[in-house]
């Protein structure tokens, strides 16, 4: 009995770490979609380098809140994210060099042969803006980092260069909303029947003029909400972000 008090708050301390776990991954959930529609490269380094802060939030919390949990390698997740947080802010400094602030290498002076080609895309980043370029570089240092260090902390690389060419989708100017064309004819379908059957007293041509114009409308409106979605100055694009390597747990229920 003695030991009760002390399993019940143990259980809820991991409660609270398992919440505080599981806001941390919601938050770099969204802001990769924030990173993707954020084209000012000293913007996405704020956001990357909130993302590499709530990754390093993840890797304290992640042995609290699940146990030592390992990776294929036998290496801890903790580790793991603690390695990605540390790419993530290199990534971030590469975004603040490409305008000028050109970022200063800590432990690379020496590199050995083996690390050269890391090396060469980290310098390339500091000077390419294009983004698709830029995803190009991102993705070959994803490939070393898998390699030589750590593949799970090399997802974070991945993600932010799959960010990166998504802007390079999106230069091609204005992409047609995700709801057409499947969904713009089913609202035709059920418009017209809506305009047949459910207005009484209407002639032919009134009926297909009420159609033509709720179907409009509700075009217009799924449109406006489709936009205000993929506005990134409408989201709280200061908050969230999808890191790489971020388990996908649930807390479990009471």
């Amino acid at each position: 009995m003695l030991f009760l008090p002390t399993i019940i708050t143990s259980r809820l301390a991991r409660r609270a770490a398992r919440r505080s776990y599981i806001d941390w991954s919601g938050a770099l959930s969204e802001t990769l979609g924030d990173l993707s529609r954020t084209s000012d490269r000293d913007r996405r380094a704020i956001l990357i380098e909130f993302a590499a802060d709530a990754t390093g939030e993840l890797s304290r919390l992640h042995t609290e809140c699940w146990g030592r949990e390992e990776d294929a390698d036998g290496r801890p997740m903790a580790v793991s994210l603690s390695t990605a947080a540390s790419l993530l802010r290199m990534a971030a400094a590469t975004e603040r060099a490409v305008i000028g602030a050109f970022p200063e290498w800590i432990g690379w002076d020496h590199a050995t042969i083996d690390r050269a080609p890391e090396l060469r895309e980290w310098t390339l980043l500091t000077a390419t803006a294009e983004p698709a370029q830029r995803a190009i570089h991102l993705r070959n240092l994803a490939a070393l980092v898998a390699e030589h260090i750590d593949p799970t902390a090399a997802e974070a690389l991945t993600r932010l260069a799959v960010s990166e060419e998504r802007l390079a989708a999106a230069d091609g100017g204005w992409r047609e909303p995700w709801f057409l064309p499947p969904r713009l004819a089913v609202l035709t379908v059920f418009c017209l029947l809506a305009a047949t059957v459910g207005v009484p007293g209407l002639a032919g041509g009134e009926r297909l003029g009420l159609g033509v114009a709720v179907l409009v409308g509700a075009y217009a409106a799924l449109w406006l909400a489709d936009r205000r979605t993929d506005n990134p100055n409408g989201s709280s694009a200061g908050r969230r972000c999808d890191s790489a390597p971020v388990a996908d747990h649930e807390e479990p229920g009471q």
